[in-house]
């Protein structure tokens, strides 16, 4: 569930707000990168000041508890599993500095990761829904790397790592939504 709010808008509420909610109302009004203290980010956030400060509590405290960790989740069967990880790398950069580095290194995206990209915004992520690849060359890539699976017509899909590796890849070039890759 998206809390739709824009930067420092003020809310009403008169009902109880959920965890969740409140943990989502508070991260959107610091997105806004504006120092605040508590009273106005209740203001902010239309919650109560005391809710406003366990929000804040809880969120510093896990941001503390994450640093330079993170928290992957895999399916397993009809179980998701959680595991958390130590990020290494680039991985334990912000996303904005990572993905500038990665932007100064390789300016475009890669056939693969376009291939990727177009199979995830046409959605095709199970053997219900597929698509077709003309490259097959690049299928074989793709096949060997298991980022995708083959139905007997010759269609594709993406597997849940092929799934990652595309919405990664669109937080990266974003510009991939609208087509706009030089590599077809």
């Amino acid at each position: 569930m998206r809390v739709e709010l824009s930067c420092l808008e003020e809310t009403r509420n008169d009902e109880r707000t959920s965890l969740d909610d409140a943990i989502l109302k508070v991260i959107e009004t610091l997105e806004c990168n504006k120092v605040m203290n508590i009273s106005q980010i209740a203001k902010s956030t239309g919650l109560n000041w005391k809710t406003a400060e366990k929000v804040l509590s809880l969120l510093v405290e896990v941001s503390l508890k994450l640093e330079g960790k993170g928290i992957d989740s895999y399916e397993v069967g009809s179980s998701k599993m959680f595991l958390l990880v130590q990020k290494i790398g680039l991985e334990a950069l912000p996303r904005e500095i990572r993905n500038l580095y990665i932007r100064s290194e390789f300016p475009e995206a890669s056939k693969e990761q376009d291939v990727l990209v177009k199979l995830l915004l046409s959605g095709a992520t199970s053997p219900d829904l597929t698509d077709k690849i003309s490259n097959q060359e690049l299928v074989k890539n793709l096949l060997e790397k298991k980022w995708i699976k083959k139905t007997r017509d010759d269609s594709v899909f993406l597997t849940q790592l092929g799934i990652r590796i595309a919405r990664g890849t669109l937080k990266t070039y974003p510009e991939l939504i609208h087509g706009n890759s030089n590599n077809e």
